[in-house]
């Protein structure tokens, strides 16, 4: 049977390569690639929605939507899933994996997994001069581990960390996570479900990983937060659960009040000031306009939450409607950015107002690059990644970017924080 299969698949690689049969073309960049529907929607469930369901189903010529994905790297893809062979090295692998993910090819997938297995872990490369920022997800649910990453500053690429352990447990997806001291807390969705997720919480010290106990409804966490020995698992709409470090317990807290039918919370971004939670949502409101009702966007909607008292303060919306945004605190001053706009906004605590910060040194980006403060960040995954570029007062030039693009290049499925690392846990890797 396994004869037969690579005789069919080395027969429709053949046809691909002298053009007989194609009926669709995929165009990356200027480049088009000649392929079979039958064969793409057979390794793809992404390629198969989009000929099943999608608009395209009738096209002859798709163009790939992901601008990430370059031709040399989707013809990596293309080739291995005609051949069952995969032609990449140390660097290019990666950005293969996560082509492969998004485009939903499990089989490239694992070619890129045993991969990285032999020359990272097996061949044991050195990484210990590297600076340890680490990405911790799983990429898919095809991909169900959860690998360990790091950003190697100097190369700006994204590597394996072998050293960090991983939960036993399958996953979907990672969806947030919080440091507190040694300690690393992941909120991960369950790989055979869409609603129930879980907490995991890993030990830098002993590079172990521990299940913390069952919260609330266990509806699915967006934002980990720590205040004193408490942490905070904040979602969309429920009241916020808190987690005693002590006594490895869970305790509810009080919910957001929001006017039924007259706005509708979505995305939630969530960051620690001074003692108190702050968090963002993306908002609709309903318009009872002359016609039919209608919701329209609106400023996104800011609370703090004093864990003290347990009680929620509403504060001044921003000046702009944002989705799946990110909070971030620079000198003191709570910052709103992302969500879909490259517009910085900080919160005067004083005067319950927002403004705009002008980005006079940040080039327009793909990259989520914004300028605050006179620092640079990277909004990836609503992480704020502090690039270390600094901008005297008196620059007039933009910040060049274009060696930061690696950087950008993680899934959704993928959480981003940071991490410290043993020195013994990097000896010989």
């Amino acid at each position: 049977m396994v004869a037969h299969s690579r005789i069919l698949l080395s027969k429709c690689s053949q046809f691909r390569r002298e053009g007989e049969f194609i009926d669709i073309r995929l165009k990356v960049g200027d480049t088009l690639f000649p392929a079979h529907r039958v064969v793409l929607a057979s390794y793809s469930d992404y390629f198969h929605s989009i000929f099943t369901d999608g608009k395209e189903t009738n096209q002859e010529v798709i163009e790939m939507k992901d601008k990430s994905i370059s031709p040399e790297i989707f013809k990596i893809v293309m080739d291995s899933i005609y051949t069952g062979d995969l032609h990449v090295n140390q660097k290019s692998v990666f950005e293969v994996l996560l082509a492969a993910s998004q485009l939903q090819i499990a089989s490239v997938v694992q070619l890129c997994c045993d991969f990285v297995k032999k020359e990272f872990i097996e061949n044991r490369i050195d990484l210990k001069n590297y600076s340890v920022f680490i990405e911790y997800g799983a990429y898919n649910r095809m991909s169900p581990q959860c690998i360990a990453y790091f950003f190697d500053f100097e190369a700006k690429l994204w590597k394996p960390l072998p050293s960090v352990a991983q939960p036993d447990e399958n996953t979907r997806a990672s969806l947030c996570a919080e440091r507190i001291g040694n300690y690393l807390f992941v909120a991960q969705q369950r790989q055979d479900t869409d609603t129930v997720n879980f907490i995991h919480r890993y030990d830098v010290v002993n590079n172990s990983w521990v299940k913390l106990p069952k919260y609330g409804n266990n509806y699915l966490v967006k934002c980990l937060c720590s205040v004193g020995d408490y942490l905070y698992a904040i979602n969309e709409s429920n009241p916020p659960q808190r987690y005693s470090l002590t006594n490895n317990s869970w305790q509810g807290g009080e919910g957001l009040k929001v006017v039924e039918n007259e706005g509708e919370l979505s995305t939630v971004a969530a960051t620690v000031m001074n003692s108190k939670i702050y968090v963002i949502h993306g908002y609709q409101k309903l318009e009872r306009g002359g016609g039919c009702p209608s919701w329209v966007n609106a400023p996104t909607v800011v609370h703090c939450f004093d864990p003290k008292y347990n009680v929620w303060t509403k504060l001044a919306s921003t000046c702009h409607p944002r989705y799946g945004s990110s909070l971030l605190v620079v000198n003191n001053r709570l910052c709103v950015a992302g969500g879909g706009i490259n517009v910085v906004e900080v919160y005067n605590e004083r005067t319950n107002t927002w403004s705009v910060v002008p980005q006079k040194h940040i080039p327009p980006n793909g990259l989520g690059a914004v300028e605050i403060e006179g620092r640079v960040y990277f909004i990836i995954n609503k992480f704020p990644v502090d690039s270390g570029i600094r901008i005297s007062p008196e620059e007039m030039y933009q910040v060049d970017l274009s060696d930061w693009e690696n950087l950008a290049k993680v899934l959704s499925g993928a959480v981003l924080c940071y991490l410290p690392v043993k020195g013994e846990n990097l000896k010989g890797t």
